[in-house]
């Protein structure tokens, strides 16, 4: 409950403090114990995770309103249960002791647009961190575009210059499937055993195409897995990216925003239409930029890993003569990334690099 107009809705006596950190937690959908069908979808949850950090708003209410809140988030259904967690108070830098709520299992699944569009109004009203609210932004939705009355009565409740439902517009767009999603890769996740290593249902779709965007490398602050910096996309007016196009497992969701750094704050997750050459026709995807998008030089190592996908997923060969100029760095440490990645790919692709004259 980010938004005033949706906690007020039943919590009259609610009042924001101010935004709050629940550290090695994270936010996931997922699916309730009972038959919840008022949001059309899958509702929040909070988990723990050593890697990532979840942020929200604190309230203060009057202890007359504990039952309303625990009516309100189906306690006696057995859909939530109360438990305390220590949150951090950004604008005091203190922790403090905060009643919360979670589902009494953790199974991902998929909320509606209409859940999601009202996450994003609190996240925006409150001010939560840009980077967040993208990640939030990115959180799968299912198809459902029927009524919603619960989304309808959150509504009505609002000032009439904050009823635009442009971010409803934009979610509404995005094309589902069942029970996987689109995914944009540019860098060392072009090459199958690089991506699979993580995300284990990841299956190739075909090539991407992003126009006014192009590739760069970018600078690391904490040590880098693979002896030098990584690569990000810029928009960049008349030029061209080429990728790869996959889709993934929702389960897997959380393991690639591990592999980017999303918790580090190293990569941020958003969504943008990539015109797939292989369909013929755009596809919404999920993709990923870093968030210090600082020029810098990449490895040897990492380099060939991006060269051998490029060559796995057919990109065009005047793509690959552009990528096969990107300048390294004259690192030829030990990289168990690099080996790790090699070791995968098929004795008759070679060993070593690709193209050992560049390096």
């Amino acid at each position: 409950m980010l938004k005033t107009n949706r906690m007020k809705l039943v919590n009259p006596s609610a009042e924001y403090v101010g935004i709050g950190v629940a550290k090695k937690h994270k936010v996931q959908i997922c699916k309730p114990t009972v038959v919840w069908e008022v949001w059309k979808g899958s509702t929040a949850n909070i988990v723990v995770d050593d890697m990532q950090d979840c942020y929200g708003a604190i309230w203060t209410l009057d202890q007359e309103d504990r039952a309303n809140l625990d009516r309100q988030e189906g306690v006696d259904l057995g859909l939530y249960e109360p438990f305390n967690i220590e949150v951090l108070f950004e604008k005091e830098n203190k922790v403090l002791q905060c009643l919360c709520y979670q589902m009494p299992t953790a199974i991902p699944c998929v909320t509606s647009v209409y859940y999601l569009d009202v996450i994003l109004r609190g996240a925006r009203e409150i001010n939560l961190p840009d980077h967040y609210i993208e990640y939030l932004r990115s959180i799968p939705t299912n198809d459902y575009l029927g009524p919603c009355p619960k989304y309808d009565q959150v509504l009505e409740k609002m000032p009439e210059n904050q009823k635009s439902c442009f971010e409803m517009d934009q979610l509404r767009k995005r094309p589902v499937p069942t029970n996987r999603f689109y995914y944009f890769s540019y860098g060392s996740n072009l090459l199958r055993e690089r991506i699979t290593m993580a995300n284990p249902s990841a299956k190739y779709v075909g090539i991407g195409r992003v126009k006014d965007y192009q590739l760069i490398m970018c600078k690391r602050e904490e040590p880098s897995t693979w002896g030098g910096g990584t690569a990000s996309i810029v928009p960049s007016s008349g030029e061209e990216c080429f990728g790869a196009i996959w889709t993934l497992d929702y389960e897997d969701r959380c393991r690639i925003d591990r592999q980017e750094g999303v918790q580090i704050n190293l990569y941020y997750a958003f969504e943008f239409d990539v015109y797939c050459e292989t369909l013929g026709h755009q596809v919404h995807c999920l993709c990923y930029r870093m968030t210090d998008e600082t020029p810098s030089i990449t490895s040897p190592y990492y380099l060939d890993v991006i060269l051998r996908g490029a060559k796995q997923c057919n990109l065009p060969a005047s793509y690959l003569e552009k990528l096969q100029k990107i300048p390294v760095n004259e690192f030829s440490g030990p990289c168990k990334m690099y080996q790790s990645v090699l070791a995968l790919i098929p004795p008759e692709e070679g060993t070593g690099f690709l193209n050992k004259s560049n390096f």
